[in-house]
């Protein structure tokens, strides 16, 4: 369905394509058309294209062209943007060891929520999740479709020095740190794969519009996996699904 969006000037070089100010599935599947849409196109001047939950950011060269001419064209392809199926989707199963050291706050959600570990477990599991946009770090996913029984809010006092690959609540939204870094989510598992690795091609494993599907491993998996992925031995297809 055609569906205009409002555009905000960002500096001399970029625009703000506004599609609403809710999240949501709906608004963000009009943002993953319209940015498969402009890839595909790619209009004259074109840098970059930032996808966010209710709009995108595109980077463009006013040296190429002006503006008046870019936010024609853009307005054109949006006309089109319907037809686009956001790019090759795939569903990526994403192995998870949940509790202990992997998920210090299963406990915490858990009471937060009135329900026992297991049952915070196996209503993450259930969802098949989508990923709608990138956070703060390269590969760093973060997914619409948590259950609104999980929904949970960040911590008062964010961490230092969470490890590569910990799976988080934050808010309404779940996802998975793809760096050691510092962060305010809600920590509950940990996967072996990564997110996001330069020596692998392409580097980012989820892609915007991708879906994710989370399944349960114990202890003694998750170091068997880690060691083929930390030896590049590892295939991603086994996770992949078309």
């Amino acid at each position: 369905m055609y569906r205009r969006f409002k555009v905000w000037p960002c500096g001399e070089t970029a625009l703000l394509l506004q599609f609403g100010r809710s999240i949501s599935i709906q608004t963000s599947q009009h943002v993953q058309r319209m940015f498969y849409a402009l890839k595909d196109r790619k209009p004259l001047g074109i840098i970059e294209i930032v996808p966010n939950y209710c709009s995108l950011l595109v980077v463009y060269d006013p040296l190429t062209v002006d503006l008046h001419s870019f936010v024609e064209k853009v307005r054109e392809i949006e006309k089109e943007a319907d037809q686009f199926n956001f790019g090759k989707v795939k569903t990526i199963r994403i192995p998870v060891v949940y509790g202990e050291e992997f998920g210090p706050d299963l406990g915490d959600v858990a009471k937060y929520h009135h329900l026992s570990t297991e049952e915070v477990i196996n209503l993450h599991l259930t969802p098949v999740y989508t990923n709608c946009m990138y956070g703060f770090d390269p590969g760093y996913i973060l997914l619409l479709g948590l259950p609104r029984r999980l929904e949970t809010p960040r911590l008062e006092n964010p961490r230092f020095n969470i490890p590569v690959g910990t799976v988080g609540i934050g808010g309404t939204q779940t996802g998975i740190y793809p760096s050691e870094r510092s962060g305010g989510w809600r920590l509950i598992g940990r996967t072996p794969l990564k997110m996001f690795d330069l020596h692998r091609e392409p580097p980012i494993l989820v892609d915007i519009g991708d879906k994710v599907k989370f399944y349960r491993i114990d202890r003694e998996e998750y170091e068997q996996i880690l060691s083929r992925v930390e030896r590049h031995e590892d295939p991603l297809s086994a996770y992949i699904q078309s």
